[in-house]
């Protein structure tokens, strides 16, 4: 499993970026758009988790 899939869907896209992420951005707390699990939803979670793992699959069996 790789950080950065914010909607949980099993990929990681634009959609993990733009629709989970950036209206998140600056709030505190374990949400969804904070990839990195540091309480914090910030340009590191983007920036260091979500971009490294951008279009990478899923690797969880099913």
């Amino acid at each position: 499993m790789f950080g950065g899939d914010g909607n949980a869907d099993g990929n990681i896209t634009g959609y993990d970026k733009d629709i989970i992420w950036k209206p998140a951005a600056g709030t505190k707390g374990y949400l969804n758009a904070d990839f990195n699990l540091k309480d914090q939803v910030e340009n590191k979670d983007k920036n260091d988790v979500w971009t490294d793992n951008l279009n990478v699959p899923e690797q969880v069996p099913k």
